[in-house]
């Protein structure tokens, strides 16, 4: 059952959750007119309201704790499974890869990150994996991954992200060049969510195909010499 919480707020959450598609919506319709797609092929159509689909809004905390210890890793560098992600946070931990990095190039070889500054009342706006497939890899997924920091010593960190994802039965080629649908994508990634990293790194999945082979093996044997 849901916490009271939760059912004392019911409204806010609906208000929150019918402003922020109202936003999706017309970053899809812009995508869509940019890049001239008519008819079917338009995103905001594989994004229909009253639809099933897995949408969601999540409460993300993660617990304060020493940001030095060995078992503080943070949230491991990773795509979003959904089209748009809209993600509310006021501290910092977030971060992508450096402009000057190579990380993310296929042909890999840097290790690289920056933060992203945290601005009050500001949403940050990342395309996931399911718009990147929908395009036919014309836009792009962001890599990104949560990192301890010095002020979660002292606090939690919160942050609260709505995930846009396309209606069930959408059908697009994937990063491993599979003709999937949407809500297939959806669950056999997060199977990959819960796997160790030298099993996520057999595959393009975890990271929606923004690295290869080569990129994969080194970011993560660097990550895990530094822990």
């Amino acid at each position: 059952p849901l916490p009271p919480a939760v059912h004392q707020n019911h409204s806010l959450f609906d208000a929150f959750i019918s402003k922020t598609r109202f936003h999706v919506i017309e970053l899809l319709t812009c995508f869509s007119d940019a890049l001239g797609l008519v008819g079917r092929e338009r995103y905001e159509n594989a994004h229909r309201d009253h639809h099933p689909s897995n949408s969601s809004m999540t409460f993300h905390r993660y617990p304060k704790q020493d940001s030095r210890a060995p078992s503080n890793v943070g949230h491991n560098k990773h795509t979003d499974i959904s089209s748009l992600a809209f993600l509310f946070a006021q501290q910092w931990g977030l971060q992508v890869p450096s402009r000057t990095s190579v990380t993310a190039l296929p042909s890999g070889g840097g290790n690289g990150w920056d933060y992203v500054r945290p601005k009050p009342g500001h949403a940050i706006v990342n395309v996931g994996d399911s718009l990147r497939f929908l395009s036919g890899f014309r836009l792009r997924s962001v890599l990104h991954r949560v990192v301890p920091v010095a002020e979660m010593d002292q606090a939690h960190r919160f942050s609260i992200a709505y995930f846009t994802r396309p209606v069930h039965g959408t059908v697009f080629k994937d990063s491993e060049g599979r003709t999937i649908k949407a809500d297939e994508w959806f669950s056999h990634k997060f199977d990959v969510y819960r796997q160790s990293h030298s099993e996520q790194r057999m595959n393009t999945v975890l990271t929606g195909g923004i690295e290869d082979a080569k990129a994969r093996a080194v970011v993560h044997v660097v990550e895990e010499l530094t822990v």
